[in-house]
């Protein structure tokens, strides 16, 4: 969860335990001892706790990543993005399954040419289908952006 972090003291003075974190304004801060919870798990389990019930009474969530995010301006939808990797050039795609786990695929220009961008997209065309069922609204528009400025002339 997003927002718990493990304290330890190696000095000797003071003890270990979690701390919760709510970065939403306004930002709360709470320390949560092991050895006044009774360990490290009941520590963990009460600083989670904590944090959920701080977000439900602002109502609000925690997610540990942005689900959505906006087309970029040079017609790559959402999820495939630009990136080197291991000093090659390429695409990244990335999705979230139903699970909430992240997933990502590599496709290089080395390897796909000038098809990488058209893979990564078609892939995550895929990704959205399986988890969604359809297209997600911003990404059809953006992988139609060319299509869409041709038919309104």
């Amino acid at each position: 969860m997003k927002g718990l972090v493990r304290i330890r003291h190696r000095n000797g003075r003071g003890g270990s335990g979690w701390q919760a974190r709510r970065y939403v304004r306004p930002r709360q801060t709470r320390y949560f001892s092991d050895w006044r919870y009774g360990g490290s798990r009941n520590a963990k389990k009460a600083a989670a706790d904590w944090l959920r019930v701080q977000y439900a009474v602002n109502g609000e969530h925690n997610t540990p990543r942005r689900v959505l995010r906006t087309p970029r301006t040079n017609g790559e939808p959402p999820g495939v993005y630009r990136a080197w990797c291991f000093g090659r050039r390429g695409f990244m795609c990335a999705w979230t399954d139903k699970d909430g786990q992240l997933h990502r695929k590599w496709f290089g220009v080395d390897k796909y040419g000038a098809n990488a961008l058209a893979q990564a997209v078609a892939w995550r065309r895929e990704a959205e289908k399986q988890v969604h069922g359809a297209l997600m609204p911003a990404t059809r528009y953006a992988l139609d952006r060319k299509r869409l400025i041709r038919e309104r002339g």
